[in-house]
């Protein structure tokens, strides 16, 4: 009998110790959900664990499935901003060497644009005849500007639907309150609709940003645009899971892509660690780890963070670290 006993537990020691491994630095693979319910299993190990940022996990099929999960996603050769895609619309380059749709009856509508140009400068130099007060005159200016941005954005845009009138106004950068106001029309048309409060959430005030960023989270927790976003105008503690998460999710494209997203979320994040938690370490390391994309904007972004004690726009004075 004790010799059975003896046996037992040998053999319950050697069943203990097949199970949890000889090496127990190894860790236990890890299921993460990425989109479209699908389960990945990847092997996380110490090292991994301990870097600046997380694994990358495989890449969804359609890199543009984050921002076009309700929009028509734009075809692989599209050079533009892909939310601003509209399918139906001709494209061409502009003088920032930009890809910008083409307005149905664009040389018809065109035409009577640069006539009220001529109409609303003539009726500026009329109005400003014989005043004194520059600053009358630059009222005066401003004024028939803005009517004419307005008249613009009404004429360019007649014929379209709200959700295309915003993207086209959002791609010709025509700084008016009418892609605003188209957004939020065609939100309202189509309020549970991802795509459509995607765009409403490009026109929005920053301080709407974060509210609108977050209501898309919660109908696509994985989106990496929608977290890099998030994590972009959140320079708080909060931005860094977040930005990491991002990272995560990126696709795997090609630096060109209209999808890339690498560069700009290890930059975030590196600011997130300097600026939010005073990490100067893990940002030096994230900014390292920036130059497996892009070692040139690496090296630059190294050299400020060490020189000036800043990265980027943001500064941060000497003084401020020394007393931290």
């Amino acid at each position: 009998m004790k010799l059975r006993i003896e046996n037992l537990a040998t053999l319950l020691m050697i069943t203990f110790i097949l199970f949890t491994g000889c090496d127990r630095k190894q860790q236990a693979p890890e299921q993460v959900e990425v989109p479209g319910d699908t389960q990945i299993e990847i092997t996380l190990s110490e090292k991994t664990q301990s870097e600046t940022v997380p694994t990358t996990l495989y890449p969804p099929e359609n890199p543009y499935e984050d921002l076009t999960v309700t929009g028509t996603a734009p075809p692989p050769d599209y050079q533009g901003n892909p939310i601003l895609w509209i399918p139906e619309f001709d494209y061409e380059w502009n003088v920032d060497d930009k890809l910008v749709p083409i307005a149905p009856n664009h040389t018809e509508k065109w035409a009577r644009y640069e006539k009220r140009v001529r109409k609303d400068r003539y009726e500026s130099s009329q109005k400003t005849e014989g005043i004194t007060s520059q600053k009358r005159v630059y009222q005066i200016i401003r004024e028939l500007e803005a009517q004419l941005r307005d008249f613009q954005a009404e004429v360019m845009t007649e014929g379209m639907t709200p959700l295309n009138a915003a993207k086209y106004l959002i791609a010709h950068n025509i700084n008016t309150e009418h892609k605003q106001q188209y957004a939020q029309q065609a939100l309202d048309e189509n309020p549970d609709d991802y795509h459509t409060l995607l765009v409403w959430a490009y026109v929005q005030d920053f301080e709407k940003k974060p509210e609108a960023f977050r209501r898309l989270l919660k109908m696509r927790p994985n989106a990496a645009y929608v977290l890099y976003r998030l994590g972009d105008i959140t320079l708080t503690p909060e931005a860094i899971p977040i930005l990491k998460k991002a990272y995560q999710y990126a696709p795997d494209v090609p630096t060109d892509h209209p999808t890339y997203l690498k560069t700009g979320i290890l930059y975030e994040l590196a600011k997130a660690y300097f600026y939010a938690t005073r990490e100067d370490a893990k940002a030096l390391e994230t900014l390292k780890y920036m130059g497996k994309y892009d070692p040139g904007l690496s090296e630059l972004y190294i050299q400020d963070m060490q020189r000036n004690n800043r990265i980027g726009v943001v500064g941060r004075s000497q003084k401020e670290k020394t007393n931290e």
